[in-house]
């Protein structure tokens, strides 16, 4: 690594190139822990009053430049209704498009529908 080119003949100093490249990681490792993902649970049957109380929240997180994770928790039989929990994840949106575009559409993992937003 140069230090100053401009004295004859040039200050150099010579590092381990493991341990410059263990520190670019390291750095970039950082950066990564620095924008987490907030998470918001929903049900399938979830009521309007609770919506509004979530997209409060939701609202909060936007601003402070988070990514959401919203999910949809299916109980026990509830898991054939899979079309409700798309729509509760959609309407959620609808309220919350003018401040958040959606990184990953609705999936499915096991007994859970997520989507996952981010702000504009």
């Amino acid at each position: 690594m140069i230090i100053n080119e401009n004295i004859h003949p040039p200050l150099v100093k010579l590092l381990d190139f493991n341990k410059y490249l263990y520190n670019i990681k390291k750095k970039l490792k950082k950066n990564l822990k620095n924008n987490p993902i907030k998470i918001v649970r929903l049900s399938p049957q979830i009521s309007e009053h609770d919506i509004d109380f979530k997209i409060k929240q939701v609202i909060k997180f936007l601003n402070k430049k988070y990514k959401v994770k919203l999910y949809v928790f299916f109980k026990g039989r509830s898991i054939i209704y899979k079309d409700q929990g798309e729509k509760v994840l959609m309407f959620f949106y609808n309220k919350l498009n003018n401040l958040c575009i959606i990184e990953k559409k609705p999936y499915m993992d096991f007994n859970k529908m997520f989507m996952i937003i981010k702000p504009k």
